[in-house]
């Protein structure tokens, strides 16, 4: 996407809300960003807010697990879902 090149609405969001990823492929899968000759062998991912800006619940773990996220952090929402204490290591 080009951040210059978009409709006038869009255009008017400050530049970090029109950068934030829409989707875990905006994030993986950058390969041109660390080079030709080398691989991501480890994921970070900040998912305190994930389920619905509240905690994380185990349909949201699982997908980012799913979907390579070696180590997830979190803040202060962390236990805004209780049930993450049934499934968290």
């Amino acid at each position: 996407m080009n951040l210059f090149d978009m409709d006038e609405d869009i255009r008017k969001l400050p530049l970090a809300s029109r950068m934030r990823p829409v989707s875990i492929d905006e994030i993986v899968g950058q390969q041109h960003i660390i080079g030709k000759d080398y691989q991501i062998d480890f994921v970070i991912a900040n998912v305190e807010n994930a389920t619905h800006g509240k905690g994380l619940n185990r349909k949201h773990y699982d997908f980012f697990t799913f979907e390579g996220v070696d180590c997830m952090t979190m803040g202060n929402h962390t236990f805004d879902k209780k049930e993450l204490l049934d499934f968290i290591d």
